[in-house]
């Protein structure tokens, strides 16, 4: 199970209920229309995002962190595809016309389920000097 994660905020002048329906409408279009190794997305709504710029003259607004489950690396590129084309073009035109700056990453699952319904997204930094563990390398025999 892969996650691609998007972060964003709205450009500037685009009011967030606007923004925040348009987000609604492109999950609700890939939910009603799924993509091959679509399994699912979420928007969180986030009070800052410390890795994105801000917009000059917004303020205070939002950030935003969009959650989309895919079964494999071969989903992405379907849900790429079908995220631009019939069926949820609109949908997704209208969001990229408003969005400002936006940045992605996709992240594989370790252990566990995943969840959507969380409702909150915690990101966590580790302490200076504290090195990741090391992973171990399968042996070849």
């Amino acid at each position: 199970m892969l996650a691609y994660l998007s972060w964003h905020r709205a450009a500037a002048g685009v009011e967030q209920p606007a923004y925040e329906q348009a987000l609604e409408r492109f999950h609700r279009s890939l939910a009603h229309r799924p993509p091959s190794g679509y399994r699912g997305s979420a928007t969180l709504r986030l009070p800052e995002l410390p890795w994105l710029e801000p917009v000059a003259g917004a303020g205070d607004a939002p950030g935003y962190e969009d959650w989309y489950l895919i079964e494999d690396w071969s989903a992405v590129g379907v849900l790429e595809e079908a995220a631009v084309s019939r069926g949820h073009l609109t949908a997704h035109e209208t969001v990229a016309s408003r969005v400002g700056p936006a940045t992605g990453a996709i992240y594989r699952l370790i252990e566990g389920k995943p969840r959507l319904d969380a409702g909150q997204a915690v990101w966590v930094r580790r302490k200076p000097g504290h090195e990741p563990p090391p992973r171990a390398l399968p042996t070849l025999r």
